[in-house]
Formats: C-alpha cells, structure tokens, sequence
C-alpha cells in the first residue's frame, strides 16, 4: 500500500482517601485528583480531568486528526483555563509530545493572534532544564496551537494530596528548581502570572531524587488581555485565588515578586497540606489573603523546621518590596537550607544507557530542531532536482496529458477497482454516482469504494456529503485528507438500510477523498450487495446568516452568537455537540432551544471563567428547551447543544433539519412588560 493509500481504522482510577483534598463549600470531589469543583463542573480546576470521563474524547473532534501535516492527535490529557492539552505523535520523527490547544475564540482576534505570537515566541526561547520546552507554535484551521515536551511523572498537586504533607527538604529541592525556571524567564521579561503546584510536574530522577519542571509560561497574561481585565469582571477570577499576589488580586502591575509570592504559597500548601489562606468561596480567600496575618507552617504542622517557616513568611510578605528581591535570591536561601542538611542539588545527569532505558519515544528539542533543518534541506534539495527534471518535463508531456484526461474522466457509476486511493474515482460536486459494496476483499473486511474530491479554489469552503442507504447494509461514509490515516469525519448514525449525510463541514486543503464501506462487526462476515446500488455526492454550501459555523463541537472553537439573532444548527452526526459563546456583554438573558421531530435535545448553559454549568433536558423527544435567566457575558456565557444518549428512542443525527437557539434579554422583556402595563393603564384612565 503507499503512502497515499487509505488504511482503515479496524471495526468498530481510583477515588483518593478521605480528606486529602481541600474543597469548598458545595463542591464535587473530582475522582482522579480528589480536588473540589462546582457541582455541575464539566472539568477538574486542578488537574484538567474530565468530570464525565465516559464522554470526554468520544465526543472531541480533533482526536485522530493531523495538525499542520504534522502533529497527530492521540488522546486528552487535560485541560485549563486557556484550553486543552492532548498527547500527540510527530508522524514523521514517531515521537510523542504535548499540544495545547488553545480557546477558538482567541483564534479568532487578529490583535489576540499576533500577542499570541509574540508571548508563544518568547517562552520557545526559554531552555532551563526546570522548565518545559516549547517546540513549535501557531495556529490551523481556526484553532492556536502550542506544541511542547511530553512530561513523565505527577504534578505538585498530586503528589501532596497522595503524601498529604511533604518533607521540607523535597520541598526545598523543588522550590529551588522551580525558582531556577522562573529566574531565566524572569530575566527576559516574562511572569508567570499561575503558579501552582498542578503547573509543576515532578519526576523521580536517577539519584531518587525529585525533578521539575514548570508549565504555562505567559500563557495567563494572554487570557487576561484576552478578556480586558486584570482579575475579575462580574466577580469572575483569572488565576489561582490560593496562590495569588496581594498585588495581582487588587489589579496592579506586578512583577517577579509576584511569582517569588506565589512560590511561597505552593512550598506552603506542600508542607502543610493545606492553602495559606481559605474560605468557602474564591472571593473570601481573595479578602483573607489581602487582610489576614499568616500563620506559620510550623504552627500547623509541628515538624516543618523553624527554617521553612522564615523562608515561606518572607517569600509570602504582603508588600512586594519586603519579599525576596528574585527568585535567585530564595532559590539561594533554599540552597542554604539543603546544604545545611547534607543535600545536594548538584543536577541530575544520568548516563547515557539510563536515558536509552528510561526513553519511551518522548520527543525532544534537538529532534523537532533537526527535523526542521532537514525540511529546509530537502526544500533546496527539491529546487536543484526540479531543475535537473525540466528536460524530462518535456518530454513526458504528452504522455502526462493523456495520464490527466484518464484521471479527470467523470463518470456516473464507480469503476473499480477502487478501494485504495491511488484507484479511487474522481467525484466532482453536484454530480451523483453510484456505487456497489460488492465482494467481500478477505473474511473479515468488506467490499471498499473510494472517491477523491477537489476544493479548487484550496481555500477555506463548507461542503455536505452523504450516501444513500443499502437495504441489507449499515453502511458508513468518511472524510479524508488524501495521504492521511485517519477520518476527519465518520457518519455512522442511522443504522442498517439507511443513508448518512454530513452537513455544513468545513474543508481547507485542496484535494480529499470520501470512503463508503460497511460497518463490520467482530464475529459477522461482511455482506455482499451486488444488485442495491448506493448513490454518493458532495456540495459545495453557502452559509446563510444565522447557520452554525463548525467545527464548533467544544468550547475551545465555540461559534458566536448575538442576544436577539438566532443561530441554526444541525446535530448533523452522531456525537455532535454545538458550542456558542456570547459575542459581547449582555445582561441578564435567557436561551430558547427549538425542538428536532425524532430528536431529545438538551441544552447546557456554562460559565467558562467559573468552571461552572447546568444542563436542562426536561422536554424530551422533539420538544424545545429553555433555560433560566443567566448573567451574560462575553466569552463566558456559553451554551451547548447536543443529543440526550441516555434517551433510548431518539435520533442520534440528522443533517436534514435544523434546531434554533435564541438568547433572549431579561431587560427588554422586562421593559416590554412595563410598556404592555402602562397602556393598559392609560387605556383604565381612559376608559374612566
């Protein structure tokens, strides 16, 4: 098979001990970490793990799919407050990395995109050993993208709540390597802005001691210019409330020592297994945080030396100018303690067969970097080739033209063979063909058909397919990018004998190929059909004013929508989920969801900043939705629309109708209200 071929995709943890997370008040435990959450919380604050972990990747888009012909996508791993991380696979080098993947919404400001660029630019040229390396970065089809080093090992967070308390000297040690980190970052003008112990990953290194490394450089000042606030708007927060400076919780400008803070704050919650300051809500350690005194570690927890104690009060001063000076300064300090102890922090540098053991094929700076120079190599080695072949050029001409007309020929009926690329059929838009799944190719796979499909233009187009059903046969329609292995989108919702259609999918590239096949099932031999045809077809769509703009199956690349202007959408496959996200302050406003015949349909109201949401189901099949008023606010305000699964008799899918979401305004409802009872009262006076 080469390398254009298609390759088909084969037929279709523990909770933690009792009181080893610190909640608030009517919160949920996440079951992975033990961290509190909003009760409705579709993520965990703390470790990014799905609160629904059965639903979390069945339902991603981009799982499968190959970024920037480079990068695919292999699972999530978790997620934050600028967007998701995935594991990924660089399919040319084979070694696996850390994408983040940020919020579409940003992607969609060319004055976020060009910050983007330049805080991703700097962080790429930090190259301490204590901090996570970052690869590559950009952004694709709507969507920012950062890529970075796969870390092995628990973040800070998990390995307090397993312990419950830490000893002072792996305290030390981390916080001397975190300090490290920030020092080069800090020099050429970069804070952190969200230290906190699940932004430290901590691996056991070959002396059996502890190795950092800190994530998310830059990446919050982003969000806060994103959002064009400093801390909060209507009470939402930006940050970590445990961990914030007195000066980034009033909104002032901050620097290094805002991050030396925030160190204390995690050695603190590490030796004690507690916050320095906490409440019920974020706002009350917000206040305790600025007008509280600190209570000493040692006062909590007996062992902790009289050492940490000074160390953490004055890293933690509420007056920037009282603090450590810089990072070096307290790295110097917790150095000092270690020494005091007979501990060293000499690096770890294991031999080079203890790497080759310990590797798992985790990609490294150097390799991204000699892959690159070897695509700049092989662009200059292509240009002297293609100068060497121009004679050749000539003289294949006519051949090549000849080779052209066969491979443009547009037919109405599939020719076969066709069940690999390099042999599909040519299907141009706005032109049925029909097609067979004829003779089984083995015991197990059926009958195979394959079209190609072209974009001319190459630029960015939203098209439909679909394929009409075959009476004995559930078959399966899928998008490919030509020389890709994996679908962009499968269309498996209807069942046997029945069509699939995809509706209103956007496309980039030049050239893609649909595949129409069975869907085999273990134990069952493939059918053969050689008398039922199938007709498939593809079209080119324009967006009427209103319609949903996919790919909009998260939040992070949420389409937008207006208080008053209706969106159309379609629940156009099986596990499509809709996200729109309010396009500007709104006030206080509600969401009216229309019913699809044959289709439950739910609604999900989320507040992104707050991590929170409620989901309202209560019509059932075919019936509309509506939620209670919420505070709307750019951004944050989003809604989601999708399938109730657990209803056994509904639809999954249906690219042929359409539901509309409405937000309605409180405020002009209720101002039409107070018009409706003053005429009625002018008509009384009237009347009287």
């Amino acid at each position: 098979m080469s390398d254009d071929d298609v390759d088909l995709p084969p037929p279709s943890a523990s909770a933690p001990p009792s009181g080893s997370a610190e909640t608030l008040a009517g919160s949920a435990p996440c079951v992975r970490c033990g961290r509190g959450n909003p009760v409705d919380a579709t993520f965990c604050n703390g470790c990014g793990a799905a609160l629904n972990e059965s639903d979390a990747e069945e339902d991603d888009p981009l799982i499968g799919r190959v970024l920037v012909h480079r990068y695919q996508i292999e699972e999530r791993i978790g997620r934050g407050g600028m967007g998701i991380v995935y594991r990924a696979r660089h399919v040319h080098i084979g070694k696996v990395m850390a994408i983040k993947v940020l919020q579409g919404d940003l992607a969609r400001r060319p004055d976020i995109v060009a910050r983007f660029r330049r805080e991703a630019d700097a962080i790429s040229r930090l190259s301490n050993p204590n901090t996570v390396q970052v690869f590559d970065f950009g952004s694709t089809e709507g969507l920012m993208y950062l890529v970075m080093e796969f870390c092995e090992g628990k973040n800070l967070g998990q390995m307090i709540r397993d312990a419950g308390e830490l000893d002072f000297k792996t305290v030390a040690r981390v916080g001397a390597q975190v300090c490290s980190s920030l020092e080069e970052a800090h020099q050429l003008g970069i804070v952190h802005r969200d230290l906190k112990p699940e932004n430290i990953m901590v691996r056991i290194g070959e002396d059996k001691k502890p190795v950092a490394k800190v994530l998310d450089f830059g990446l919050v000042k982003l969000r806060e210019n994103s959002a064009g606030i400093t801390l909060t708007r209507a009470g939402a927060i930006l940050g970590t409330p445990y961990y914030m400076s007195p000066e980034q919780i009033r909104g002032e400008e901050i620097d290094a020592r805002s991050d030396v803070y925030s160190i204390g704050a995690m050695m603190y919650k590490a030796v004690t297994g507690k916050a320095p300051f906490s409440a019920s809500t974020p706002m009350g350690v917000l206040t305790k945080s600025l007008t509280d005194p600190l209570v000493p570690p040692s006062d909590r927890v007996p062992t902790v030396p009289t050492e940490a104690d000074a160390i953490i009060a004055r890293a933690m001063e509420k007056d920037a100018s009282d603090r450590y000076p810089s990072a070096a300064a307290l790295e110097k300090d917790l150095q000092a303690f270690l020494a005091s102890r007979g501990e060293s922090m000499t690096p770890d540098r294991p031999s080079i067969s203890a790497v080759r053991k310990r590797d798992r094929g985790l990609a490294t700076r150097a390799e991204v970097e000699r892959y690159e120079r070897s695509i700049k190599r092989r662009g200059w080695l292509s240009v002297v080739v293609s100068v060497l072949l121009l004679a050749g050029i000539a003289g294949g001409a006519a051949y090549a033209y000849q080779q052209h007309l066969k491979d443009n020929e547009v037919l109405d009926h599939e020719v076969e063979p066709n069940n690999i690329a390099s042999t599909a059929n040519r299907l141009p838009p706005n032109h049925p063909t029909t097609g067979h799944l004829g003779r089984r190719r083995t015991a197990t796979e059926g009958d195979i058909d394959v079209y190609t499909i072209r974009n001319e233009a190459g630029s960015r187009a939203v098209i439909s397919f679909g394929v009409t059903g075959i009476p004995n046969i559930d078959v399966i329609v899928e998008l490919f990018r030509r020389g890709h292995q994996d679908p962009l989108r499968r269309a498996n919702s209807a069942g046997v004998g029945e069509g699939e259609r995809v509706p209103n999918f956007p496309i980039n590239g030049r050239e893609y190929q649909l595949l129409v096949r069975e869907l085999w099932v273990d134990g069952q031999p493939p059918t053969e059909n050689i008398s039922d045809p199938y007709t498939i077809d593809w079209r080119i769509e324009t967006l009427e004013p209103g319609s949903e703009r996919e790919f909009n199956d998260m939040l992070e690349v949420a389409d937008v929508i207006e208080v008053g202007t209706p969106k159309r959408g379609f629940i156009g496959w099986n596990g499509d989920k809709d996200a729109f996200c309010l396009a500007s302050d709104s006030g206080s406003v509600h969401a009216e969801l229309s019913g699809i015949p044959g289709m439950d349909l739910m609604l999900t109201v989320v507040s992104r900043l707050n991590h929170d949401s409620r989901r309202i189901d209560n019509e059932g099949i075919g019936g509309a939705e509506q939620s209670d008023p919420v505070d709307g606010r750019e951004g944050d305000t989003c809604f989601e629309v999708q399938v109730d699964r657990n209803e056994e008799n509904t639809a999954l899918a249906n690219a042929e109708a359409t539901y509309t979401l409405t937000l309605v305004s409180e405020t002009a409802g209720a101002s039409e209200a107070d018009g409706e009872a003053d005429s009625e009262t002018r008509d009384a006076e009237g009347a009287e």
